[in-house]
């Protein structure tokens, strides 16, 4: 049994495995998605953040921001744990999960139609700042690294002196150890992200060191601290590595139809791919890797 700390309503059973063999599309709710794997990497860090401020959010009188494509997740987890303390959720996406009967009362999700690199608050409003995965660039490679850097200096602009500043990552564009079916229905995945298609996630290419650097180049920050997890996928990593698993595959399925025309193979064929890749996962030691990154502004 695997359970979630302070979740009580969360809670997994090794014998209630599903089969993992591919299905026909359906509607893919990506909020429930990312909800799931909110509570995945919750279980995984044993937390929320990795910043050393859990005593004062207890005593509470903080003020926290999210800043990302589905904030009231993790806000309205956060402030649930923390009721002493004020959160608010930045919501830059045209999806937004909110619910006037989940949401505490110490905390709200806000939509800002601006731009996605910059937040509509007052210079030194908050104490501690937190984004996770990033919020998808609004066109190009180029334009991601230059609005997340933007991004960066605006979150320390409205951050309060000795006041923290967090980053959750993936490795999206590298899995490890992984077999040739599986590079190949990944790889395509994301190189279908980078043209766009209905229900496609737009995967970040911003890694630990562009956001160390990032960081340091503002010249706002005392220390960068940087800690990373290593997950193991399918049933080498237990029941989380099965769960995160179906979790990280699930928009290749529910993309099947695009995927198999980006690629040029039929449905039959992107369905032996699909169940060669599970048994890779699992044979070749397959794992992904997940990074915090949390500084101190001066």
């Amino acid at each position: 049994m695997v359970h979630f700390n302070n979740d009580p309503q969360i809670s997994f059973d090794n014998k209630e495995r599903k089969n993992s063999s591919i299905t026909d599309d359906s509607p893919y709710n990506s909020v429930n998605r990312l909800e799931m794997q909110h509570y995945i990497f919750k279980y995984i860090w044993q937390n929320n953040f990795s910043t050393p401020i859990a005593k004062q959010l207890q005593v509470g009188g903080m003020k926290v921001l999210e800043v990302g494509s589905t904030p009231e997740i993790w806000t309205f987890d956060m402030a649930t744990n923390y009721p002493l303390s004020t959160f608010i959720g930045l919501n830059n996406a045209t999806t937004c999960n909110k619910s006037n009967n989940n949401e505490p009362l110490n905390a709200t999700v806000l939509r800002t139609d601006s731009s996605s690199s910059t937040i509509p608050f007052p210079d030194e409003t908050f104490d501690f700042i937190y984004q996770r995965f990033f919020l998808p660039p609004s066109s190009g490679l180029n334009s991601n690294f230059i609005e997340q850097y933007d991004l960066v200096k605006h979150m320390i602009r409205v951050l309060n002196p000795d006041g923290w500043i967090e980053f959750m990552i993936m490795d999206n564009l590298l899995w490890y150890n992984t077999g040739l079916y599986t590079f190949r229905l990944t790889q395509a995945y994301y190189s279908l992200t980078n043209y766009g298609c209905d229900g496609c996630d737009t995967y970040n290419r911003i890694d630990e060191k562009h956001i160390y650097n990032m960081l340091i180049s503002t010249q706002q920050i005392q220390s960068v601290i940087i800690k990373t997890k290593r997950i193991l996928l399918g049933a080498n990593g237990g029941r989380i590595g099965e769960l995160l698993c179906d979790v990280l595959l699930r928009p290749i399925k529910a993309n099947k139809s695009a995927l198999c025309k980006y690629m040029g193979v039929s449905t039959k064929e992107f369905d032996k791919m699909y169940n060669i890749m599970l048994e890779e996962i699992n044979d070749y030691g397959t794992f992904c890797i997940s990074h915090r990154i949390y500084a101190k502004k001066l």
